[in-house]
């Protein structure tokens, strides 16, 4: 099995990117620090409404929201940006990896859209799932009966993570019988440079 103490070191490396996850995603009021998805100033894009199942959803309605949050942001900056990444919770995005175009196409939707988009960057890792885009998160743009899909550039004249020190653990000290490893990380949220280069749909989950 793997030894304890190379586990607690995992524990903690986890904890701490979690938190620093939280910090890019939501920022922290306390600390005076914006979050992506909490900025305000955004563009925004109209969602065509619930997208239902696997079963049950539009495959049009689903490349539709895709698309529309896409575009939004490129005429929400008058096209002074026009590649951007697409984040969203992961229930939405396990319908648009999985839901056929048709019946008679193995074609998903998430594949659809990533070649028919200009705007998308990276083809279709350019769309990727983010538990705090969901329902549950305390977001601004959207309340408990919403999920959030929201795009942004990967453009620091947009806006761009303040990661000042990635993870790093230090040399153990022995104090008493035990050793004890400290670690530590520097987190300062986003700084948003074009607030209107990042865009927000409200999706209904119901």
């Amino acid at each position: 099995g793997t030894p304890l103490e190379q586990m607690r070191g995992v524990g903690a490396r986890r904890a701490i990117e979690e938190l620093m996850d939280e910090y890019l995603a939501l920022g922290n009021t306390a600390l005076g620090l914006s979050g992506i998805l909490t900025l305000t100033g955004t563009s925004t894009a109209t969602s065509g409404g619930f997208w239902g199942t696997l079963a049950t959803a539009d495959p049009d309605k689903v490349a539709g929201d895709l698309l529309g949050v896409l575009n939004a942001g490129v005429e929400g900056t008058n096209e002074a940006f026009n590649k951007f990444i697409v984040v969203l919770p992961l229930a939405l995005y396990n319908i648009a990896a999985t839901l056929k175009m048709s019946s008679q196409s193995n074609v998903t939707v998430l594949e659809y859209v990533s070649q028919v988009s200009p705007y998308l960057e990276g083809g279709k890792l350019g769309i990727q799932p983010w538990y705090r885009c969901g329902h549950e998160q305390t977001i601004p743009a959207i309340d408990s009966t919403h999920d959030l899909i929201a795009a942004f550039p990967r453009d620091a004249e947009a806006v761009s993570a303040i990661v000042a020190r990635d993870t790093e653990f230090l040399a153990p000290e022995l104090a008493g019988f035990e050793y004890t490893v400290n670690g530590h990380a520097a987190c300062g949220g986003v700084a948003v440079r074009q607030p209107k280069a990042v865009t927000f749909m409200s999706v209904p989950i119901s």
